[in-house]
């Protein structure tokens, strides 16, 4: 899993591609509330065009892997081949789906659901090289 330098920024910016509404809701306010700054998109063209916008690029993007119209492996590849230096995670409830894609680029991770905010919390704050990854989130309560 790739890591981020320490102390290269303290609010990083995060790209949520989720589209159901309620899980990316929740997924945005966990992130801010844990010093993100937060962008939710709800599909990969979306999320695309966010990445051309000029706007500030984001360190990392969460992503669903069945999204409506480009999956979350045709995202990954899409954002590695323009930006290779954001980091992607992959929320995924399909293993089988998981496994036989063998995605090249792959993610720099996969996280299967269901996992806990504190699950994720762990590995993404860990990846963004920020207080909170290894126990700074609670580890019960909502899960994604």
């Amino acid at each position: 899993m790739k890591k981020m330098e320490e102390g290269k920024r303290s609010r990083r910016r995060v790209l949520v591609v989720e589209d159901e509404p309620s899980l990316r809701n929740l997924l945005d306010k966990f992130l801010s509330e844990h010093a993100c700054c937060v962008v939710a998109v709800t599909d990969g063209r979306s999320a695309l065009e966010y990445l051309n916008s000029g706007r500030a690029a984001p360190d990392l993007i969460l992503t669903d892997v069945s999204l409506p119209g480009m999956d979350g492996y045709d995202l990954v590849r899409e954002v590695k081949r323009r930006h290779p230096e954001i980091m992607v995670v992959i929320l995924s409830g399909l293993v089988e789906e998981t496994v036989r894609r063998n995605a090249d680029p792959q993610p720099d991770a996969i996280l299967k659901k269901p996992i806990t905010l504190g699950e994720l919390g762990d590995v993404v704050f860990g990846m963004l090289g920020m207080e909170g990854g290894d126990s700074g989130v609670k580890r019960s309560g909502e899960g994604v």
